[in-house]
């Protein structure tokens, strides 16, 4: 069954016309080099075609400060273990601005599932973002703005969870804001039902990663879920992102995934050894280390201490701001009580403890 998703937000970069983006999943467009030879195009090899594709949209551009670019999208292809078939990371639209006062591209690429023949299935993947929309409504989802903020392919990685002969892709993508929180996303797309669609066993949960937690050769995903989200930072007038423990959810031969299994456990516990024994972190030079207070919170409550007894810790243990020294007090109290409501996923103790004892 293919899965759901929802488009929105647009994207909005100076000194840049945006044409309307594509719907997912409709027909491919083929480009100007592609469609001249026909033939040529069906001798190639599934990766072949996709960095011929790559190569043609960057030479046209013939813009300068596109090392970065050329980079993310060298050997970008993952071909099946048999037969003309694969995955693609594939360059549609490029615009690069190199003047005195700024420099920078924009792009629109597709993933892109390479089958025999002419025709091929594309989605078009969106910048991580806090909103989490998997699939771009926007012409542009991929760029890079010197001192603002850019947009990054971290990872691609196949696997066939759900052994049904066609490898799902699982895709890591990276927006770095200059002034603002950092977001790392992973979703796992499929091929079915003639598109591309996003892996329904990997619903509901936000995604920050992919590795083999224990070794059983299936790629794991990880999340910092329910422990993950903006928040303030003193001294700064943006917004800067926290997350909580690495968690995982454990590949299983079945194509489904467990998130409390003792695989998925034991990347809790390497994050969390044990229960802290204060919530209340402070840095090496004495200030509040306001990111690893927040992981303690999230901590105690993976150790089974109760909401309130981590609520009761956290305005407790939390320095009261001092008006005239800045910086001097827990930055974001709202976070940590909320943090400290959230259920944990599972419970590494076997008895209630008690937090910040």
């Amino acid at each position: 069954m293919r899965a759901p998703f929802l488009i929105i937000g647009i994207l909005v970069s100076p000194g840049c016309k945006r044409p309307t983006a594509p719907a997912a999943n409709a027909p491919q467009v083929v480009g100007p080099s592609l469609r001249a030879d026909a033939s040529v195009r069906r001798a190639l090899a599934p990766c072949a075609r996709a960095a011929s594709e790559n190569h043609a949209a960057l030479d046209r551009d013939g813009g300068v400060g596109l090392d970065a670019l050329r980079s993310m999208f060298t050997q970008r292809c993952i071909p099946d273990a048999v037969g003309d078939r694969g995955w693609a990371l594939v360059l549609e639209r490029l615009r690069s601005e190199s003047t005195a006062a700024s420099r920078g591209w924009w792009a629109r690429y597709a993933l892109v599932r390479l089958v025999p023949g002419d025709d091929h299935f594309r989605t078009w993947p969106a910048a991580p973002s806090e909103e989490e929309s998997a699939v771009s409504g926007t012409p542009f989802n991929l760029w890079m703005q010197a001192g603002d903020s850019d947009v990054g392919v971290e990872s691609m990685n196949a696997y066939d969870y759900d052994h049904d002969g066609s490898p799902e892709i699982a895709l890591v993508l990276r927006t770095h804001n200059h002034e603002g929180p950092t977001y790392t996303h992973a979703h796992v797309w499929t091929f079915t039902e003639g598109g591309v669609f996003l892996y329904e066993r990997t619903l509901g949960t936000r995604l920050s990663g992919v590795r083999d937690v224990d070794g059983d050769r299936r790629p794991d995903l990880l999340t910092h879920a329910p422990y993950d989200e903006p928040s303030v930072s003193c001294g700064l007038d943006f917004p800067t992102q926290v997350t909580g423990p690495e968690l995982a959810l454990h590949a299983l031969p079945d194509g489904s995934f467990s998130g409390t299994d003792p695989a998925a456990r034991a990347v809790a516990r390497a994050s969390c050894p044990a229960l802290p024994s204060r919530l209340l972190a402070r840095t090496a030079e004495g200030s509040v280390d306001n990111e690893a207070t927040a992981r303690n919170v999230a901590c105690a409550r993976l150790w089974g201490a109760p909401e309130a007894e981590v609520a009761a810790a956290v305005r407790r243990e939390c320095p009261t701001p001092d008006a005239e020294a800045a910086c001097t007090g827990c930055d974001d109290v709202d976070l940590l009580l909320r943090w400290a409501r959230a259920a944990p996923p599972f419970t590494l103790a076997e008895t209630t403890p008690t937090a910040g004892q």
